[in-house]
């Protein structure tokens, strides 16, 4: 079943159908990669009705954290989310260009369609 399509940090789009416009929807793949991408960057206890939800990736941005600290939070993370095969697991690479900006990228496979997926977070 689709959701409404919304990329963590942007506005909702809107999509027309014969004249009438609606939310744009997303499934299947680019589903579980918007799903993961928002559990990642939400901040833990933002959602009063679920309090551990979110790894709270952009709380990382200026904090002195080490690769193998971000990586452990993107992987339990990856854990919690339904649509994220363990089977292969997902790997992180945490990788900086010297002059403030860290780059997530995890890869990781629908656990439905058995697709492999990459999904990249800058932090900056």
């Amino acid at each position: 079943m689709p959701d409404i399509s919304h990329v963590f940090g942007t506005d909702l789009v809107l999509q027309s159908n014969g004249g009438v416009s609606d939310l744009a929807t997303v499934s299947s793949i680019s589903q579980v990669a918007q799903r993961l991408y928002r559990r990642l960057l939400t901040n833990p206890g933002a959602y009063s009705y679920h309090p551990d939800y979110g790894g709270g990736l952009g709380t990382f941005v200026g904090s002195p954290v080490s690769a193998g600290q971000i990586q452990a939070v993107v992987l339990q993370q990856c854990r919690l989310e339904s649509d994220v095969a363990t089977d292969p697991a997902p790997s992180v690479a945490v990788t900086s260009n010297g002059v403030g900006m860290t780059v997530v990228m995890v890869e990781f496979t629908d656990a439905t369609s058995g697709v492999p997926q990459t999904l990249q977070i800058p932090l900056n």
